[in-house]
Order: structure tokens, then C-alpha cells, then sequence
């Protein structure tokens, strides 16, 4: 039971490092580079699949079919971010049968409004803690029986401050929250109040976006986190190397790459389908 696989998991002293995949190929690429656990962001997701920003333009039909195709192609653990739940208890609670029906193993919900957005900008709005902790309750008793793990995500530090963060803990923990989710914490110190505030497994993002704090792993351990995510870096790596790649293309240059058609064909398994196709044709 993965939902369960995932709780155990978090319950072990060492950090659970998860690199965030953006479609099915990234996917089986940090399968097979031997990572525990696959990680799909909402930002990467849908720049990826749309070439959209992050500022809720997607529904529950749309990011469930990008997690089911990967979830279709690596028989590694995926957590993936559920959004808003698309609504509200309700809507939340079928956006977690949804992706309990596709396998995942774990799901962070936020209480932000609808329409909601990246939680590293500006503009986010909350909903009221009540209505918060109705998303989540909904959201965990949709798991029951083998769901996803429900991880309770907040966004309330910037616009309501510690004090709301710290209120809202306690409520989701007590609606039935498996592990806690503070987005968009700003230095180490807000990093430590949050861990003292609630005795569940502490998710936290590392993306690099200047809002903040970079930590080590063993920064991270230390601190008490228990699951580390990085949503964004494999996205923004190979937007790098494409554009450089770009640039020498357009100037007339074809450079060889450390990537050979082979490795990308072993990647997709070519092999393998070729040999079940001659098994097939006798």
C-alpha cells in the first residue's frame, strides 16, 4: 500500500529527498537514477505540459492525466501536488479518490483561494482556517482505506504571518493531515518555529526562487525536516542546456552532447520492446 509506504517512510530518522519530475520522460529518469520517490510539482506540470504559469489555469482533469501518465511509465513511489483539491471539500475529496485510483503514493493540498498560484509570488489569498480544515478533513477521509497520503499544505505565512501558520498546524493535524507543508518559508529561524509547532513529518520546498532559504540535506536533517522537495531544478537544468544548445545550433554548429542516441533509447526501454515484439512475431 504505497499511502502506507510513504507514512513508514517518513517516520525513518533520514531525509526523504525528492526530485520533482515535469513529464513521464523526467520521470523515469529520476527512477532510474535510483531516487526513492518521484516528485510532481503543479508549477512544472503545467509549465511542461502547457507552457502555462502557475496561477491555478488548470483543472483536476487536466493535472490528473499528466500524473497518470507517469504514474503509467515508473513503478517508483509518486507524490504529486493536488493543488487546491479544484474546490472545495468535496471537489478535494474526489481529487483524492481521483489520484488514488491512478496509484499515488502521497498528495499535499493547500489552503489557498481558487483561483490560486505559485506559492514562491505574490498575491496569494487564504481561505479562513474553518474552511481550510474542512479541505483537509475531506481530503484525508477520501484516503481512508489506502489513499494517498494527505500532506496538509499552508500558504498563509506571507499574507497572515506565524501566528496564523501555527494555528492552521494544529487544526490539520487535528482533521487527519499525515505530514505538514509550509510553502514559501523564508529563513531558517521561520523554519524552526514551524518544526516546534507541530509533531507531524515536515515537508519542505527547496526550490530556488529567492523567497527561500538554501539548505544542505544535513542543514535540513538537523533542522528536523523529513522530506525535502526540489520541483523545479531538473526544469530549469535543462532549460539551460537547451538554450545553450540553442545558441550553437543557430550559429551553425551541431557539438556533440555527453548523451548518446543509444542512452536515450535504453532509457525508453527500446530494447526490451523490440525483443517482446520478436517473441510476439515468432
Amino acid at each position: 500500500m504505497l499511502s502506507k509506504w510513504l507514512s513508514d517512510r517518513l517516520a525513518r530518522p533520514e531525509l526523504l529527498i525528492a526530485p520533482g519530475a515535469y513529464d513521464a520522460f523526467t520521470a523515469k529518469l529520476v527512477s532510474c537514477s535510483g531516487s526513492e520517490v518521484v516528485y510532481c510539482g503543479g508549477f512544472a506540470t503545467t509549465a511542461s505540459g502547457y507552457g502555462l504559469p502557475d496561477v491555478g489555469l488548470l483543472g483536476m482533469a487536466e493535472t490528473t492525466g499528466m500524473y497518470r501518465r507517469i504514474a503509467a511509465v515508473v513503478e517508483t513511489p509518486l507524490i504529486v501536488d493536488g493543488d487546491t483539491g479544484y474546490g472545495g471539500p468535496l471537489n478535494a475529496a474526489r481529487t483524492v479518490q481521483e489520484l488514488g485510483r491512478i496509484g499515488v503514493a502521497g498528495v499535499h493540498i493547500e489552503d489557498q483561494q481558487d483561483p490560486k498560484r505559485c506559492g514562491h509570488v505574490d498575491g496569494k489569498r487564504v481561505l479562513s482556517p474553518d474552511d481550510a480544515a474542512a479541505r483537509v478533513r475531506a481530503a484525508a477521509d477520501a484516503s481512508a482505506g489506502g489513499g494517498p497520503a494527505i500532506i496538509a499544505r499552508t500558504d498563509a505565512l506571507a499574507p497572515e504571518g506565524m501566528a496564523s501558520v501555527v494555528d492552521r498546524l494544529g487544526r490539520y493535524a487535528e482533521a487527519g493531515a499525515d505530514a505538514i507543508f509550509v510553502d514559501a518559508v523564508r529563513n531558517l529561524d521561520e523554519l524552526r518555529e514551524v518544526r516546534a509547532a507541530t509533531t507531524l513529518p515536515l515537508v519542505f520546498n527547496a526550490a530556488r526562487t529567492g523567497v527561500g532559504p538554501t539548505l544542505t540535506a544535513a542543514e535540513l536533517s538537523e533542522v528536523g525536516v523529513d522530506m525535502v522537495l526540489y520541483p523545479i531544478e531538473l526544469m530549469m537544468a535543462a532549460m539551460d542546456a537547451s538554450r545553450r544548445m540553442l545558441g550553437e545550433l543557430l550559429a551553425g554548429n551541431a557539438p556533440d552532447v555527453p548523451v548518446s542516441f543509444a542512452d536515450l533509447n535504453d532509457l525508453l526501454e527500446l530494447p526490451e520492446y523490440v525483443a517482446r515484439d520478436r517473441k510476439y512475431r515468432g
